[in-house]
């Protein structure tokens, strides 16, 4: 279990309207150069993002549906919608993806109570990292 440098990082809450957040681009660094660091190597897909806040070369949007592509070969990024019972959705993505041969960096809520995070993440999870206080999100359009 791992922690985040809150001094590094500022961790205050800013929402947009809707389910849409994009990850600060410090967070999505700190996390990519970990993957790196840890031999799993850099992210090759961002599994649900949009053209204006995607966070890598190649990304799924609403509309091409991250939650039923091929993640087989990849090193996926994703910081889902948490809107209610999407979560359960992407995590049950995320385990069937890693069984299949994919490493994922995911950015979730600290709900541990709820059915999707005991079901799937503490039940597979390699690592968990807690992220002490909130991420400063931006709007779904990145800013």
């Amino acid at each position: 279990m791992g922690f985040f440098n809150t001094e590094r990082y500022p961790l205050n809450a800013e929402y947009s309207s809707g389910d849409e957040y994009a990850t600060p681009r410090e967070t999505f660094e700190f996390w990519r150069d970990y993957f790196i660091r840890r031999g799993w190597g850099a992210f090759t897909v961002d599994a649900a993002a949009s053209a204006a806040n995607h966070k890598t070369a190649r990304f799924y949007t609403k509309r091409d549906n991250g939650l039923v592509q091929d993640y087989r070969r990849e090193v996926a990024w994703l910081n889902p919608p948490f809107a209610k019972g999407a979560l359960l959705k992407w995590t049950t993505m995320i385990v069937a993806a890693c069984r299949a041969g994919a490493a994922f960096g995911a950015l979730l809520p600290n709900w541990l109570n709820d059915g999707w995070a005991v079901e799937n993440v503490m039940s597979h999870a390699s690592e968990l990292h807690f992220i002490p206080g909130r991420i400063r999100y931006r709007g779904a359009n990145g800013k």
